[in-house]
C-alpha cells in the first residue's frame, strides 16, 4: 500500500488533534464543591441546574465581581433556561460555593 499525501495529512491532523485534546484536559480545572453547595443543591429550585451550566459559567463568565471576602461572583446566560446563572466560588477560584438563577441580574 502506497502512502499518499492525503494519508500523511490525515495522520498529522489526528496527531495535532490529540495534542490539543490532551492540553485542554490537562488545563481544565477540577471542580470542587463546598458542603454548603452540596446541601443547597438538593433544594427544589436548584435541582434542575445542570453541572455543565455551572462549569460553563465558571470557565466563560459574562460578568464577574470580587466580593469583599475574596470570593468571586460570576454570571452567565443559560439559553436553555432563558435565565442568568450566578455562581460563587471561593478565593481559590475553583471551589464552587453557590449556584442559582439570579432573577435580579441585569446585563449592562
Amino acid at each position: 500500500m502506497a502512502v499518499t499525501n492525503s494519508h500523511v495529512l490525515i495522520f498529522i491532523y489526528l496527531y495535532i488533534s490529540n495534542i490539543f485534546l490532551a492540553i485542554y484536559l490537562f488545563c481544565m480545572p477540577t471542580l470542587k464543591f463546598t458542603n454548603y453547595f452540596q446541601h443547597t443543591r438538593q433544594r427544589p429550585d436548584r435541582k434542575n441546574i445542570k453541572m455543565e451550566w455551572i462549569e460553563q459559567v465558571q470557565r466563560f463568565p459574562e460578568h464577574q465581581e470580587i466580593q469583599s471576602d475574596g470570593r468571586k461572583r460570576m454570571w452567565g446566560y443559560i439559553k436553555e433556561a432563558d435565565k442568568y446563572l450566578r455562581i460563587v466560588v471561593l478565593e481559590d477560584h475553583q471551589t464552587i460555593h453557590n449556584a442559582f438563577f439570579d432573577r435580579d441580574f441585569k446585563k449592562d
